[in-house]
């Protein structure tokens, strides 16, 4: 399609009242032209949650160990970022995050959401390890967990895994995405979310690149209250009597999370994607 046929063909979405468009970026990696998918929000959407941590205190719900607020060369934003830490002398030897499991922010079973966040990966995790490596970046947790009548489960997951980063639900048998870990550099997600267990919704952009696309059943329908969203590291095999046991003295993990927002129904993409 030439630029004034493209440019027609946009014109009449817009008359149409068709507000997801797709661009193409000037930029190519390995001679393909990565397409970003953008959508226009409705006048006066506001953020449901809107967090990048430049007041410079940890001011949220923490889980394990809470994490920290630092300043970080570099931050994707501002100056400050949020630090999940994980090592042999932390109290916690397996989970440092940050949780949202507050009424306001639950995500309700048959809505849809739009989440943004910004994610590194230390440089204190390798990229290949004698054991198997993986720990949660960011998570969702159904409020009731350890109801006795429903397995336990949890609707979406971004885990680190051995040099990648696997977005998977436990209710899906494959894998939504897996993409490089880049380890050492910030990673831009954009998550389009709804948890039904008829027709529920996946899409999910990483760097800007649309790596999943997915609808179906996604939901444990007992769970009738919805979920809610974690972020920042948990890693099982580190608990004591784990499979592999607190990390040797020394030895750390750590993630940095930024630009985290949240909206409803009526948000977009450009609402909540790391500027």
């Amino acid at each position: 399609m030439n630029t004034k046929h493209r440019n027609l063909f946009l014109m009449v979405l817009t008359i149409l009242g068709i507000f997801t468009i797709t661009s193409c970026s000037s930029s190519e990696e390995g001679g393909k032209i990565i397409i970003i998918e953008q959508s226009v929000c409705k006048d006066g959407v506001q953020l449901l949650f809107d967090e990048g941590f430049e007041s410079g205190t940890f001011a949220l719900k923490g889980d394990g160990n809470d994490p920290e607020v630092v300043q970080l060369q570099g931050a994707p934003e501002g100056n400050f970022v949020m630090k999940s830490l994980l090592s042999s002398e932390t109290n916690d030897k397996f989970r440092t995050e940050a949780s949202l499991n507050v009424d306001e922010l639950y995500f309700e079973p048959g809505k849809e959401y739009w989440v943004g966040l910004s994610t590194k990966i230390g440089e204190d995790f390798p990229l290949s390890s004698s054991f198997d490596d993986q720990g949660m970046l960011f998570q969702w947790h159904y409020k009731s967990w350890l109801r006795p009548e429903v397995q336990d489960a949890q609707p979406l997951v971004g885990r680190y895994k051995n040099g990648f980063v696997r977005l998977h639900c436990e209710m899906v048998p494959d894998n939504l995405a897996l993409v490089p870990a880049r380890i050492g550099e910030w990673v831009d997600w954009v998550i389009h979310v709804k948890f039904d267990n008829s027709d529920g919704i996946f899409q999910i952009w990483w760097n800007g690149t649309k790596v999943a696309d997915w609808t179906g059943d996604n939901h444990i329908v007992e769970m009738i209250e919805g979920a809610y969203m974690k972020f920042g590291l948990y890693s099982a095999q580190y608990k004591e009597g784990g499979p592999v046991g607190p990390l040797p003295q020394g030895q750390t993990r750590t993630v940095y999370h930024d630009q985290v927002r949240i909206a409803g129904s009526d948000g977009c993409y450009d609402l909540v994607a790391p500027k």
